[in-house]
């Protein structure tokens, strides 16, 4: 058997480790080197996306009060749940401008589509002393907010007294539960778009009251006290 010299015997027991060393700093660094590449690939998308949601948060910053005021229109023209309160309001004040007494109103059954659009019937009875002022009144249902559409008309009487029985439908729909995807493109609304936010605009929106609260100030804590 070889014996190996004793000088060489210390030289390879102080390359060894030596050559350990080198091999797992080879291994490791590759490794290292593969996760400090995928950090860089994470930071470089990171910072295109802070870009793109910069220019959005810039874009939510720069919109304006109409801007508020088109929400609403679209959400009183078309709101999320049922309007038919409103709607009656609506007609009610239509039939007044029209010089109508309104002698019966109420609402039917809700039906829904496959695109999740709900309506509503709604039945309304006036009276007037013309078929012109019948006829303003159901011109007139086309033009307000909440979306509401004329479905058929019943007219009976004579010269001095019209009655009409009126059958219109109103809408309304979910809003989205989900928001869109966070990074993507802005883009402009379409000609389409802009004309139907036009048409919306021009609606009658409706009227909102709130009442201010009851004065307490005399009112006793205790209502059995002296």
């Amino acid at each position: 058997m070889l014996k190996i010299p004793e000088n060489i015997q210390i030289i390879i027991k102080s390359i060894v480790p030596l050559v350990i060393i080198v091999i797992l700093f080879v291994i490791l660094g590759q490794i290292g080197f593969g996760k400090i590449s995928a950090i860089r690939t994470q930071i470089s998308g990171a910072e295109s996306d802070q870009s793109v949601l910069t220019q959005k948060l810039n874009l939510l910053r720069t919109v304006s009060v109409s801007g508020a005021q088109n929400s609403n229109i679209a959400t009183n023209s078309l709101p999320d749940s049922n309007a038919s309160l409103s709607v009656i309001s609506q007609l009610k004040t239509l039939a007044v401008n029209s010089g109508l007494i309104v002698t019966s109103i109420k609402s039917g059954t809700v039906d829904s589509d496959t695109d999740n659009i709900n309506d509503m019937d709604i039945d309304i009875g006036v009276t007037g002393n013309s078929i012109n002022q019948i006829e303003s009144f159901l011109s007139g249902i086309s033009t307000f907010a909440p979306i509401t559409t004329l479905d058929s008309v019943k007219l009976s009487g004579s010269t001095g007294l019209i009655s009409g029985d009126i059958f219109a439908k109103s809408y309304w729909s979910p809003f989205p539960t989900e928001l869109p995807a966070t990074i993507e493109e802005f883009s402009d609304l379409t000609p389409q778009d802009k004309q139907t936010l036009q048409n919306l605009s021009n609606l009658t929106q409706p009227i909102f009251l709130s009442l201010p609260p009851a004065n307490t100030t005399n009112v006793k804590a205790n209502p059995f006290s002296q």
